[in-house]
């Protein structure tokens, strides 16, 4: 109640500074419809690799592939798991198991679907290699292997389907080419690269967050010097995720999420020297808890909490939140989110924790 009465205040007083005090009202009334709509995170369905390998153990990643046929997630067994997400649908109550399991050399760290290319799959590991598949027959199309230290992030390019970026504990971006062995270019970074992301509307630029407490913007047609650098943080940015076009989302282990507004626009370096909002809530003070979001302004973030915290761009506190079945064991680490991925024709969330639990939420 509080936070809504703050919120009331907040659109109303905007809106009297430029004279209208009607378009507060009309602000707050639009912020609560948002709130109501995207206020519970419940769950459809709870799958645990400990029941199918033997043991838990630590899912790194987990995404949805762009028709949402299928989902798929990585860790440290060295494991790729798919499973068919129409079939669990179906009959969430039944026990699930995965449709296809693909072994690999190293422990994995992240992964990501083509969106053109019904099947493809990137997953990136422990000891610097990328591997494509084919997913539809199992089959291993290429191996890339230059980052001299663990790749933590792969991206592939939301408008050329033929492209993909890593980042590496290496301090480099790579950019490749599926049909190639060797990397097309590299981008030397100021410290470890944590984590990457292709603008979704434009194939020149890119993002990345790094060790060094900042995030940075890239035009592909000129790496000598980032566009812009993003400063706020104050400690790794671990994630970066777009939130449509023009809007970049960037989680940190401040225990923070920022927003920035088109950070590799026109007089970016100025601009984008302070977020438009901070979003805080969840814990995140060591590691990898997962961000992603969607481009109608909701996302979500994982915590060390074992919770989920899902937000809409415009509201300044979350909606809601879900904490995960799989918790704590005796004379174990206190169990933590470790991945989150949004689908985009549906308003389903994968979320997955340090103990190999990976459930299906439905937000509303």
């Amino acid at each position: 109640m509080e936070q809504l009465q703050d919120l009331y205040f907040q659109d109303v007083a905007k809106a009297d500074i430029a004279g209208s005090h009607s378009e507060g009202l009309s602000k707050f009334a639009q912020d609560l419809a948002e709130l109501t709509r995207c206020s519970n995170l419940e769950p459809v369905a709870t799958l645990n690799s400990g029941h199918l390998g033997g043991t838990a153990e630590v899912i790194c990643a987990a995404a949805f592939d762009a028709y949402e046929e299928h989902f798929a997630s990585v860790g440290v067994s060295r494991v790729i798991r798919v499973y068919d997400f129409h079939a669990l649908l179906a009959n969430p109550s039944a026990l699930q198991y995965p449709i296809l399991q693909l072994h690999t050399r190293s422990r994995l760290s992240s992964l990501s679907w083509n969106s053109y290319l019904p099947g493809r799959l990137l997953t990136a590991d422990f000891d610097g290699g990328v591997q494509l598949w084919d997913v539809g027959t199992g089959a291993d199309l290429n191996f890339f292997e230059e980052h001299s230290r663990r790749v933590w992030s792969v991206n592939f390019s939301r408008t050329d389907p033929s492209r993909f970026a890593t980042a590496g504990d290496d301090a480099c971006v790579r950019l490749w080419s599926t049909g190639d062995e060797t990397s097309v270019a590299t981008i030397n970074v100021p410290a470890p690269a944590c984590c990457i992301e292709h603008r979704p509307d434009d194939n020149t630029q890119i993002a990345v967050g790094c060790a060094d407490e900042r995030a940075y913007i890239y035009d592909l047609r000129a790496t000598q010097a980032p566009l812009a650098v993003l400063r706020g943080a104050s400690r790794a940015v671990s994630y970066v995720r777009w939130s449509g076009p023009d809007r970049l989302l960037a989680a940190s282990t401040d225990s923070a999420v920022r927003l920035w507004q088109d950070p590799g626009g026109a007089g970016a370096d100025a601009a984008a020297q302070r977020p438009a909002a901070v979003y805080r809530g969840h814990a995140n003070q060591r590691g990898f808890v997962g961000l992603d979001a969607r481009p109608d302004g909701r996302f979500v973030v994982g915590s060390e909490t074992n919770a989920v915290y899902a937000f809409s761009r415009g509201l300044p506190f979350h909606t809601a939140c879900h904490s995960l079945e799989g918790g704590d064991a005796p004379g174990q680490r206190t169990a933590f989110t470790t991945s989150v991925a949004l689908a985009r024709r549906s308003r389903h969330c994968l979320v997955a924790n340090s103990r190999g639990v990976l459930q299906v939420l439905l937000q509303s």
